[in-house]
């Protein structure tokens, strides 16, 4: 449950791969167009498995999916998530 000044994230602004990360980025910048995009923490395991935490800081002063501009500032944070291969795997 999200307290006052959060939100829930619906599913539509969750993103897999490549193609889907560049389209909820584009969402991300339409909304917010002075978006500041900061990397908090960088998390590896030892099977390849890597997550990264940012922060978004901006104004609200886009239209994006219907929601109208509010002009209010909004922080945001992102978990990303990949398996890279071993070192030297081709």
């Amino acid at each position: 449950m999200a307290t006052e000044g959060q939100m829930n994230v619906p599913r539509r602004y969750r993103a897999t791969g490549p193609h889907e990360t560049r389209q909820l980025i584009a969402k991300i910048r339409t909304a917010f167009p002075d978006a500041k995009f900061a990397l908090q923490q960088r998390i590896e395991d030892d099977k390849g498995g890597v997550a990264f935490v940012w922060s978004v800081r901006g104004t609200h002063s886009g239209e994006v999916d219907g929601y109208s501009p509010t002009g209010a500032p909004a922080t945001m944070t992102i978990v990303t998530s990949a398996i890279t291969a071993p070192s030297g795997a081709r």
